[in-house]
């Protein structure tokens, strides 16, 4: 669900202030100039699935090479989006 109304863009410097300014354990998500709110906490099932997702994909990251898997409470700027 969209923070702000459908179709009303923000920027990033937006997307920081939306940060600084969520309540504790809500997680915001920016794409394309929207700021999106996230489901915060999962089921167990959701969970368990995660972390076999996240072993099987860095056991097939070779040492040294510029990858990485990390887990969804992990900060990610790609871009122009943030996740």
């Amino acid at each position: 669900m969209p923070v702000a109304r459908r179709g009303a863009l923000i920027d990033l410097d937006g997307y920081e202030r939306l940060c600084a300014e969520a309540a504790d354990g809500e997680r915001l998500e920016y794409i394309d100039g929207e700021a999106f709110r996230m489901t915060v906490g999962g089921s167990t099932a959701h969970h368990a699935l995660t972390r076999r997702l996240d072993a099987l994909i860095a056991g097939r990251i070779a040492p040294g090479r510029p990858c990485a898997s990390f887990h969804e409470t992990m900060r990610l700027d790609a871009g122009t989006a943030r996740f």
